[in-house]
């Protein structure tokens, strides 16, 4: 495709594309399953099942571009009972290629572009459909569904979208200081790839700064997608719909480009039986990216926003939705001060710690620190017809702080340990209007300690005799404290219930040989609840296991 090659900054990239004029893949099967089954009972009765079946597929792949591959296939389940204990009947339906009742069909057609050379943007766009068509033999009527994603997405890095027209002093000094021969032809081919490399001075000294934050930031990876779900029962058995209805062209064109085609395949019911369909869309965007602060030190967000509507044979309409948002206030929906808006959207953040011990005299006594944190704040609605029904707002942080620490020596020991927080907030938008409140604070701690070693008894003239010790101790603690409060609403607040849990389980494994271990481990847990009080739980226990080999 060298005719689009002067187009900038992705001239050159599209250029190298190729045409393919015969498909990559074509395959079909046809298989023929037949099974008798007898079970005789104690009165003396017997029941006979027979099966005869005639299942047939079809595949094929075609790769248009480098980028652009299409693959569609179909697959077809006959019954052949009728044919299955006569012979004269099985040689008519070969003559006449009667393929049987048909009881099942499916279809399913697959499109992707993906322009991967664009490698700093990396743009993906797919659309796959599935339709099945299944028949009720019992009650002669068929059943259809249509499920159909269209999706796009994007990997932005900065880095190389500034390096397709700029290349960095040190990688010019770097090539220029290599030895000659492959490498120059390389580093031809490589510039030779570039579409532009500015060469005014000013110009460079204000990218350069530029380039050097980029490369510290993580690829910004966006996505959205459409998924439509179309599904009816009880349809005339001997009518098809139409592939703009199997695909899902109509209904996907109605939620692009706003046309009024309908959702339904236009088949009539088959005679007394009741209509019964369901159209499902949902639109979901993902964004996604991180950022490298300092050595060791990483930072990740997350955004999400989704909305499903459904839809029924009666035209109620049931909407939730699904999005990242800060939760401020009593009910979480309060103004946020200084924006002067609720349910602000905010990304969720993960931050990761692992240099710490490297500092000055923690580094004598561990060979490892690793800080985490992360942060999760979500909005869910429940909505129909009269309004929004419910909403659950969460206010996360697991954990708060996190600290895991390795200390140096042959034999080291490892602690984990975290405390994590959790606000759920459920608003009851129905008759009552009240809002539960449930926080839980949660402690974590986890040590353990493993010695390998062993034992080796020389025997002569045969081999040395090896008897392994190895030896793990394990002990977990938490502690949780988790208040539930219902709020009225005039906000007026009380506390419907109180638990505290308190767990302890020291742990002990024992390895005597390769071929028999052991351990013995000791729970306590003390709980207190509002309601039913304190007790106490203890329990003791040990296993054995012996490995037989023949």
């Amino acid at each position: 495709m060298k005719f689009i090659e002067s187009a900038p900054i992705i001239g050159k990239t599209l250029s190298e594309s190729k045409l393919f004029w015969s498909p990559k893949k074509i395959q079909t099967n046809m298989k023929f399953n037949e099974d008798t089954n007898t079970k005789l009972y104690r009165n003396g009765q017997e029941n006979l099942t027979e099966g005869f079946d005639l299942i047939r597929d079809f595949s094929l792949t075609y790769q248009f571009t480098n980028s652009i591959v299409s693959s569609y296939s179909k697959n077809i389940k006959s019954d052949l009972i009728e044919f299955k204990n006569s012979r004269n009947a099985r040689i008519k339906a070969i003559e006449k290629l009667n393929p049987g009742l048909v009881t099942n069909m499916s279809e399913q057609l697959s499109n992707t572009l993906s322009m991967d050379k664009l490698r700093w943007l990396r743009p993906t766009f797919t659309y796959n459909s599935k339709f099945s068509w299944g028949l009720k033999v019992a009650d002669d009527y068929s059943t259809i569904a249509s499920d159909n994603t269209l999706k796009s997405s994007f990997n932005f890095n900065t880095k190389d979208f500034i390096e397709t027209f700029y290349t960095p002093e040190n990688n010019t000094s770097s090539s220029s200081n290599s030895r000659p021969g492959r490498n120059r032809n390389r580093n031809r081919n490589q510039s030779s790839k570039r579409n532009y490399n500015v060469q005014n001075k000013y110009v460079r000294f204000v990218i350069n700064p530029i380039h050097k934050i980029a490369t510290r930031l993580s690829p910004i990876s966006a996505s959205y997608s459409i998924t439509i779900n179309n599904s009816e029962s009880g349809l005339l058995p001997d009518q098809m719909p139409d592939y703009f209805y199997r695909f899902g062209l109509y209904s996907m064109q109605n939620e692009i480009f706003g046309t009024n085609f309908s959702n339904l395949s236009g088949i009539n019911n088959a005679p007394n039986i009741t209509e019964s369909w369901v159209n499902k869309i949902s639109r979901d965007l993902s964004l996604t990216s991180g950022l490298n602060l300092l050595s060791g030190i990483v930072i990740k967000f997350n955004f999400i926003n989704k909305q499903t509507t459904t839809t029924q044979q009666n035209n109620s309409t049931t909407i939730t939705r699904l999005k990242s948002v800060l939760p401020v206030g009593l009910r979480g929906d309060d103004m946020l001060p200084g924006i002067n808006k609720k349910n602000v959207p905010i990304p969720n953040w993960d931050l990761n710690w692992s240099g710490l011990h490297k500092l000055p005299l923690i580094n004598k006594i561990f060979n490892n620190i690793t800080l985490t944190h992360a942060y999760k704040g979500e909005l869910s609605q429940t909505e129909n017809e009269t309004g929004i029904q419910s909403e659950e707002y969460l206010h996360q942080f697991k954990p708060l702080i996190g600290l895991n620490f390795k200390f140096k020596g042959q034999n080291p020991i490892n602690i984990n340990s975290t405390f994590s927080q959790t606000l759920s907030i459920k608003n009851d938008r129905g008759t009552s209007r009240t809002t539960e409140r449930l926080l839980s604070n949660t402690i974590t701690s986890d040590v353990s300690y493993s010695k390998q070693g062993g034992l080796y008894i020389p025997i002569f003239f045969f081999r040395d005799f090896n008897i392994e010790n190895d030896i793990t101790f394990k002990l977990r603690m938490s502690y949780d404290n988790s208040i539930k409060t219902k709020v009225q609403p005039n906000d007026d607040s009380s506390q419907i219930d109180n638990t505290k849990n308190i767990s302890i389980r020291p742990e002990l494994t024992y390895s005597f040989t390769r071929w028999v271990n052991g351990g013995l481990h000791f729970d306590y847990k003390f709980i207190d609840n509002l309601t039913s009080g304190k007790r106490t739980e203890r329990d003791f226990g040990f296993s054995i296991k012996i490995k037989i080999q023949g």
